[in-house]
């Protein structure tokens, strides 16, 4: 074990020494940005970073830059391996973040301050601790300010940091960096999946004012049929508020989406549709399983002589939520939608289709959990290789 508040609890194999304490001010240069703001972006001409990016696109270490704006006589110009932190925000946790520029001629734009680290701090490391554990803390508790926060070079430079050898810096930042970058990678494949299955609800179902599909699997043919929602849809309601939660234990998962939970009595003998009728989130829907309850603000909806998936995909097309009324608490009924009509195709086709969409849920799910690990996993490595 090594000595508490001296040295993380893991480290890589080879680093031994203790951790020591040093301000920032006297390992660091400090400036500011030049006034560049949004409204001044265009389609190509220099590569700028504004701060607005380090809300929207945060990363540890910025590496590709796609906002352009015009060079000015008196931008500010990177020189490579600086560290950018945001000088106003929303709120002090929201502008406890920072980014390193490896790259040199990038503009730096107004409302950043900017850290030239000196000899023996890396600007990945420096980044890195900045954006996380007890130095995160020690900027927010720095940021001042009530409708807008603010943080300056001066309250950075009073900052007390807790350093490894510069060695130590360079591994620990380019783990980082790597599992950052494999969660990118998951991300990336979790976005392609989530416009794979925007694409299908498209083209599988028809357009306004046609009666059949861009897209068909083989061995279907003719006009899908014009029903009513009510024709092929059944509805439940239920008498569960959020009281019986406490009292019947219906505790296991409740949200703005669903509230479920395991129950001497089956309130649903089949798996079905829930969708919010009132409140946040109102026209909501997921597939829970037979079995299971769901509260009195939400609505159960069963297939007749219609294909589960099928009804859930087809119901998320025409978002349901756009009916709603009320202006306080937003509301939707039953009795409204159910006379909304859609083309449906056979009970065979309606099968294929809804296959098609449950295993595209099954992968954007397991891709989900996937990523849900990696940033634990970071979590867990953020907490226990700093001090």
């Amino acid at each position: 074990m090594v000595e508490q508040k001296r040295a993380p609890k893991l480290r890589f194999k080879g680093f031994s020494d203790a951790w020591e304490q040093r301000k920032l001010g006297d390992i660091a240069k400090f400036s500011k940005g030049s006034g560049y703001s949004k409204s001044d972006l265009q389609k190509s001409g220099h590569p700028i970073i504004l701060y607005g990016r380090m809300y929207t696109q945060y990363e540890t270490v910025i590496s590709n830059v796609d906002t352009y704006v015009k060079l000015r006589d008196k931008s500010v110009l990177s020189e490579g391996n600086e560290v950018i932190v945001p000088s106003s925000g929303e709120s002090a946790e929201e502008i406890s973040r920072a980014s390193a520029v490896k790259q040199q001629g990038i503009i730096l734009g107004g409302d950043l301050n900017i850290i030239k680290p000196l000899a023996n701090l890396n600007s990945s490391f420096l980044a890195l601790i900045l954006s996380s554990g007890s130095h995160q803390k020690e900027l927010s508790k720095r940021a001042q300010g009530k409708s807008v926060v603010h943080l300056h070079n001066s309250d950075l430079k009073q900052i007390i940091l807790k350093l490894s050898s510069v060695q130590e810096q360079i591994i620990i930042s380019n783990f980082f960096q790597t599992l950052d970058h494999l969660i990118t990678l998951h991300q990336r494949k979790l976005d392609l999946l989530k416009q794979l299955k925007k694409a299908y609800l498209q083209v599988m179902f028809p357009a306004k004012d046609e009666k059949i599909p861009k897209v068909r699997f083989a061995n279907f043919e003719g006009e899908w049929e014009l029903h009513s929602l009510g024709n092929f849809c059944q509805y439940t309601s239920s008498p569960i508020t959020i009281k019986d939660i406490k009292d019947d234990g219906l505790h296991d998962l409740y949200d703005a989406n669903t509230c479920i939970g395991k129950t001497n009595k089956a309130y649903m003998q089949e798996d079905y549709i829930t969708i919010i009728k009132d409140g946040a989130g109102v026209g909501r829907i997921r597939v829970l399983p037979k079995g299971t309850a769901f509260l009195s603000t939400m609505g159960a909806l069963t297939p007749k002589n219609s294909n589960l998936f099928f009804l859930l995909n087809l119901l998320k097309k025409a978002d349901l939520g756009k009916g709603c009324i009320g202006s306080t608490i937003p509301h939707i009924y039953f009795k409204d939608y159910s006379k909304n009509k859609y083309f449906i195709p056979s009970q065979d086709e309606q099968g294929q289709i809804g296959l098609l969409f449950q295993k595209v849920d099954t992968l954007i799910k397991k891709q989900q959990k996937k990523i849900e690990k990696l940033n634990s996993l970071k979590k867990a490595y953020l907490k226990n290789m700093f001090i």
